[in-house]
């Protein structure tokens, strides 16, 4: 845990708005926390957005991604669940925003994320995959 708390205040400046966005939905009520909260978020619609850990499973993403099926978008964050636990209070890979102004806060400093990767302006080492998109442009439907 002194490893993450380390990580967390070396790079607290330059991820600030991501964890700040997600822990301001946490505070607001609208971030489901688990996949049984966020599959239930999703059945009922209620998930704008659908957040994914850094390192989740694959068998995990893909019952997620299947569950969405391109009714809500999802995006895989560059953190790991150590790491998104300092902030939400709780050790889970899987997040949903369930309020649509909130999601829009977490795509644009998402983005932000992304842009600052491609300029090389950030040393983390969180690859390409940290970019929103639809589930159905990831997950075609096979005819």
């Amino acid at each position: 845990m002194l490893l993450v708390m380390n990580w967390y205040k070396r790079r607290v400046k330059r991820t600030d708005k991501l964890l700040g966005a997600i822990s301001l939905c946490r505070k607001a009520g609208k971030l489901a926390v688990g996949f049984d909260t966020v599959l239930a978020a999703v059945l009922r619609g209620d998930a704008q957005l659908v957040l994914l850990a850094q390192d989740v499973s694959a068998a995990t993403e893909k019952r997620v991604m299947n569950a969405c099926g391109g009714e809500c978008k999802t995006a895989k964050l560059p953190y790991t669940q150590v790491q998104l636990a300092m902030v939400v209070r709780k050790a889970a890979g899987v997040l949903a925003v369930s309020d649509a102004g909130l999601a829009q806060v977490c795509q644009k400093a998402l983005q932000e994320w992304t842009g600052n990767e491609e300029k090389g302006k950030n040393e983390a080492n969180v690859g390409a995959d940290a970019a929103v998109h639809d589930t159905a442009e990831r997950y075609p439907e096979t005819p």
